[in-house]
């Protein structure tokens, strides 16, 4: 396992770590705040790599939940300015999941610029990236590799491009109101890892 400082590109720390042990990171260097993705129990070899991420003012938008010393996080409440922020922490622990409980995200309308965090691995549930009806391209960080759920990106109506560079393979799980892109009536193309394709309704990539 390797830390890296990711303004400097100088080696922090390499150690082996045992299969399914959580690694033991160290400090973060001068003018950064995030290790990148987030730090998860060990699978195999993997790079974490300290950057600055931007973080929201105003946290009143976000509904946290905390599991395995890590936070999901659920945009349950409407806020005044039109570019949001996903936070990567929450109470001195990283954020790497985006989830949802509903399909009815309305408030969400005046959001034009959105930013999801490199700590985000996970995308799940009913509706976690749904409602935002403004926005004309949604941009998916590396980090994530995992799409699960119902009604992913639904009712985003003026989206046209949508990009998940960390995924070399997603789907609709069917062409009904659950179906992920559901009123996404605009969307031309879907990009996955450095792949371009053109969108069709309810189709596999």
């Amino acid at each position: 396992i390797k830390f890296v400082n990711g303004l400097t590109g100088e080696v922090l720390k390499e150690s082996q770590v045992a299969y399914g042990d959580t690694p033991s990171e160290p400090a973060l260097p001068t003018d950064t705040n995030a290790w990148t993705p987030a730090i998860v129990i060990v699978t195999g070899d993997k790079t974490y790599v300290a950057k600055y991420l931007p973080y929201p003012d105003d946290l009143s938008a976000f509904y946290f939940s905390k599991s395995s010393k890590k936070y999901s996080v659920n945009i349950a409440y409407a806020q005044t300015s039109s570019q949001m922020i996903i936070p990567f922490e929450y109470d001195g622990l990283q954020v790497n999941q985006i989830y949802g409980t509903s399909t009815s995200k309305s408030y969400l309308s005046n959001i034009t610029e959105l930013y999801i965090p490199e700590t985000i691995t996970t995308i799940k549930d009913t509706g976690p990236l749904c409602g935002f009806s403004s926005l004309t391209e949604m941009h998916i960080p590396s980090s994530v590799t995992i799409f699960d759920g119902k009604s992913l990106f639904r009712g985003c109506t003026k989206l046209k491009h949508f990009s998940a560079p960390g995924m070399t393979k997603i789907s609709n799980p069917s062409s009904s109101s659950s179906g992920w892109w559901y009123g996404c009536s605009n969307l031309e193309t879907v990009t996955l890892g450095s792949e371009e394709h053109p969108f069709t309704t309810w189709t596999e990539y």
